[in-house]
C-alpha cells in the first residue's frame, strides 16, 4: 500500500492502487497513513490492486525506454557540441 502526492503525474501512476494526499497537508498525510496501518481488509485490497497496477508497468518497457532517452540526449548533445 502507499500513500503519495496528489499531483503531478504521480495520481496517474499510482491510479485506485494507493491513497492519493495534497503533499502540503501533513495531518492528511498522517490520517492516510494511520488508515493504511489501522485497517487490515483496506490494507489487503490495496495491496491486491497494487500488485495488478505493478503489472502495468515492467522493468524490462521501462528499462528500455531510459535507454533510448539517453541515447537520443546523448545524440544531441553531441550535435551541439
Amino acid at each position: 500500500p502507499v500513500v503519495a502526492s496528489s499531483t503531478s503525474s504521480i495520481p496517474e501512476v499510482v491510479g485506485d492502487a494507493g491513497l492519493l494526499v495534497d503533499p502540503l497537508d501533513a495531518e492528511a498525510a498522517g490520517a492516510a497513513i494511520d488508515r493504511i496501518l489501522r485497517d487490515r481488509e483496506f490494507r489487503r485490497q490495496l495491496r491486491d490492486v497494487a500488485r495488478k497496477r505493478a503489472g502495468d508497468f515492467p522493468w524490462n518497457v521501462a528499462a528500455d525506454r531510459m535507454a533510448k532517452t539517453l541515447i537520443t540526449a546523448a545524440k544531441r548533445h553531441r550535435s551541439l557540441s
